[in-house]
């Protein structure tokens, strides 16, 4: 039983070194589709092969969520129903891409960080390495996806579906204001007062396929993408705070444990705080949801503006993401000092008051 356990052990071991599950050689993802990226300086707009056969994979396996009172897309609606007619025939395949959908039992955002580290196009395999992956648990459980993918993408003729609609993903990327998403970034880091220690491109990715209002941040290579649904157009702030802002909230979070944990227990129940059912993930998301608030006011300054922003901050703040007030409260705080965030963020924690008993 001790050998047993010492080669279990050993074995773990290995993979984790290693780095990879299978031997895997890094490549650098290459965006053969002229058509289907548009660049300017830093920032590409893309529409992605791997994150529309990764979601068109979820829309036939049971994601059927949109948010209440909006329409799927017209891309999603009719990318669904030619789903519907191929699976018709291969109701034995369906079954089985369910079943290991089930199995698995990730989330979405665990799918489309994994979809990025695979090749740009069908036949899709990975080419980064494990410890780029985003989330460690699909290491080992979307190991398997890509053979998944290129047998869903092969058995549903996703390429003539991806002909269909890709002139509704072209006409999106379009839409995108490069001059904006240059004068965001800017602002972001004119506000933060810190000095950029990454070179990345910023890889934005319509995601046409999911449910409205939805973003994730992922990094591959010296890529930044951003997956979203928000239909802004321009450079999507919130995620990019979360690679910035969230190391500093975890770095002193346990000295401020007690107060902070208070916020989250008042508030894990509510509608807004489903997805960060952890105090420090619930404490990330305020923070990045308080800045990127905050900064909307700022570039737009404007009294209606901030107003309005007020009463947004006030609105997560008693549905579920309890420190986005106090976090906003204390940055105009900040604003009128000279620190650099980084610099801030622990004085910010500390300056966070007592929550009230019975709030």
């Amino acid at each position: 039983m001790k050998t047993h356990y010492f080669f279990m052990v050993l074995i773990f071991a290995v993979v984790v070194v290693g780095g990879c599950r299978f031997p895997i050689r890094p490549e650098s993802a290459i965006f053969r589709h002229e058509d289907e990226l548009v660049r300017k300086d830093n920032f590409s707009v893309l529409a992605d092969r791997r994150i529309f056969a990764t979601m068109a994979f979820l829309n036939a396996v049971g994601f059927d969520e949109e948010c209440e009172g909006k329409q799927m897309y017209p891309a999603r609606l009719a990318v669904r129903k030619m789903l519907k007619d191929t699976a018709a025939a291969h109701p034995e395949k369906l079954q089985a891409w369910k079943q290991y959908y089930r199995k698995t039992g990730c989330a979405r955002f665990h799918y489309k960080d994994f979809a990025l580290s695979l090749s740009t196009d069908y036949p899709f395999k990975r080419i980064r390495p494990y410890n780029e992956l985003g989330y460690f648990v699909t290491y080992f459980k979307l190991a398997d996806f890509p053979s998944v993918l290129n047998d869903f993408w092969q058995t549903a003729e996703m390429d003539k579906i991806w002909a269909k609609v890709k002139p509704l993903y072209l006409e999106d990327i379009h839409k995108y204001d490069f001059e904006r998403m240059e004068q965001q970034y800017n602002f972001l880091w004119s506000y933060i007062r810190m000095q950029r220690t990454d070179e990345l491109e910023f890889m934005v990715i319509p995601n046409l396929l999911d449910m409205r209002f939805n973003a994730t941040w992922s990094l591959y290579e010296n890529y930044g993408y951003i997956v979203e649904s928000t239909e802004t157009y321009g450079l999507n702030l919130h995620e990019y705070l979360h690679s910035i802002s969230d190391s500093f909230v975890r770095k002193h979070y346990s000295r401020h444990r007690r107060k902070l944990n208070k916020y989250y227990q008042a508030a894990k129940d509510l509608p807004y705080a489903s997805s960060y059912q952890h105090p420090v993930t619930h404490a990330c998301e305020s923070l990045v949801r308080a800045m990127d608030i905050r900064m909307h006011a700022l570039m737009k300054d404007d009294p209606e503006t901030i107003k309005m922003c007020e009463a947004r901050c006030i609105e997560l703040s008693e549905s579920g993401l309890s420190l986005v007030r106090p976090f906003y409260e204390l940055l105009k705080q900040y604003e009128q000092g000279d620190m650099s965030f980084d610099q801030f963020v622990p004085q910010m924690l500390d300056l966070v008051p007592e929550l009230a008993p019975g709030a």
